[in-house]
């Protein structure tokens, strides 16, 4: 069983609706961004190092606990870091 995360107001962005940094400017994860392997997933990493996203799985039966397989964290974690190349060929 994964423990469950409380994330605290205090861990999210402090940004407001109308600021420069909720319109894009000033960018705060930097690309290229990497997947690295850990115990029990994947982690997404920014250019700097800042992990950005875990991607975790549970051995056994993924169906009966609706848990991701390793394979299907890897996937995930992988196409995460994808985003910046994707959305910068896009013109985002």
């Amino acid at each position: 069983m994964l423990p469950s995360v409380a994330i605290g107001s205090d861990l999210l962005p402090q940004w407001g609706v109308g600021t420069r940094q909720s319109k894009g400017w000033g960018r705060r994860f930097p690309p290229p961004w990497s997947v690295e392997r850990i115990e029990g997933g994947y982690k997404v990493l920014d250019a700097t190092g800042q992990s950005l996203c875990l991607s975790l799985w549970a051995s056994g039966d993924a169906s009966l606990g609706k848990t991701l397989t390793l394979d299907e964290a890897r996937r995930i974690a992988t196409n995460l870091a994808k985003l910046p190349e994707l959305l910068r060929v896009r013109g985002f």
